[in-house]
């Protein structure tokens, strides 16, 4: 007898570790960085400039970001579309601080990436697990895997790179660091036509 477990229905989520180093002229620029006078909840910053990958001193970084997306929608995904940046930030929570829970609306796809972090994980909270989708009930769970959780933690680092579908629900445990932790955060939505006509749902996005 044989037997196989089929994960039906999965959201992929890529992690890569210690993929990329900003070099003297790239952590200078993000070092004076302007930053909303108001923080954010839980006291994180937010860049003033929602665009910072447009700039030439970090054009390396943003072609490693558009080839890291392209390859997630290639190789995980395996779809024929294609994607663009719509914007890029950078965010700094400063110690006992962290990111509160959200998502990135309008945003097909997202990627962070660690500039500086030592402490914090990152966190993917969905509302329900996949088996409480069709039955919202609260389960006696054995060990937690992608099944039966809807919450899962990712103990990331500088250099570390993570994308994931927009859509879902995310934040970080609090920075225990006297550094700050520091992100660069990019989201992407797709370009071109999209779908078919004989299903009525192609639009195009040129």
């Amino acid at each position: 007898m044989t037997s196989q477990i089929i994960h039906l229905y999965s959201i992929p989520l890529l992690w890569e570790k210690s993929v990329f180093d900003l070099n003297k002229k790239e952590n200078n620029f993000v070092s004076k960085i302007l930053y909303d006078k108001l923080k954010g909840v839980n006291g994180v910053k937010i860049s003033k400039q929602k665009n910072i990958l447009d700039n030439k001193l970090l054009k390396r970084l943003k072609n490693f970001f558009n080839e890291r997306a392209d390859v997630y929608v290639k190789n995980v995904l395996q779809i024929n579309e294609k994607v663009f940046m719509t914007n890029s930030w950078l965010a700094n929570s400063n110690k006992d601080s962290s990111h509160h829970t959200h998502n990135h609306k309008g945003a097909f796809l997202s990627l962070v990436f660690y500039v500086q972090c030592t402490s914090g994980k990152l966190i993917i909270n969905e509302d329900r697990s996949a088996i409480q989708k069709g039955y919202d009930f609260d389960y006696e769970v054995i060990k937690h895997n992608s099944f039966n959780t809807p919450r899962f933690k990712f103990e990331v680092r500088t250099g570390d790179l993570v994308i994931f579908p927009g859509h879902l629900s995310h934040c970080t445990e609090k920075n225990n660091d006297e550094k700050d932790r520091i992100i660069i955060g990019a989201n992407y939505f797709l370009k071109g036509p999209v779908g078919t006509n004989n299903n009525i749902s192609y639009v195009d996005n040129r």
